[in-house]
């Protein structure tokens, strides 16, 4: 049959439609893994109590050839992280998208 008269059922979206959900399937698999990673936190490293979802501390790689800076997560005691010495992209046990020096900056530079 001509293209016109094709089923929608087998139209996916625009090339953006269908960007736009496979961010928002990987940005909701992303929330999911931050979840389960927080259930699995040491006790030493947990917050006794989450910060609200708008306050954010970061803390910057010691890597000498990064540098970049991390969002800690909600459940995550900043101070506890800072007080253990250098911390490390790797380190990021919260977030493994960005468990790398290789990963994006999360903050524009400064």
């Amino acid at each position: 049959r001509p293209p016109e008269e094709a089923s929608p059922r087998r139209h996916r979206g625009s090339p953006r439609e269908r960007a736009m959900k496979d961010w928002a399937r990987r940005w909701v698999t992303r929330l999911r893994k931050i979840d389960d990673a927080e259930a699995k936190l040491p006790k030493s490293l947990a917050r006794a109590k989450k910060r609200p979802a708008g306050e954010c501390e970061w803390i910057r790689c010691c890597n000498p050839h990064c540098g970049k800076w991390r969002a800690i997560s909600t459940a995550v005691d900043g101070r506890v992280l800072e007080s253990r010495g250098q911390w490390f992209c790797v380190m990021n046990s919260w977030d493994e998208e960005l468990a790398s020096c290789a990963a994006p900056q999360e903050i524009p530079e400064t």
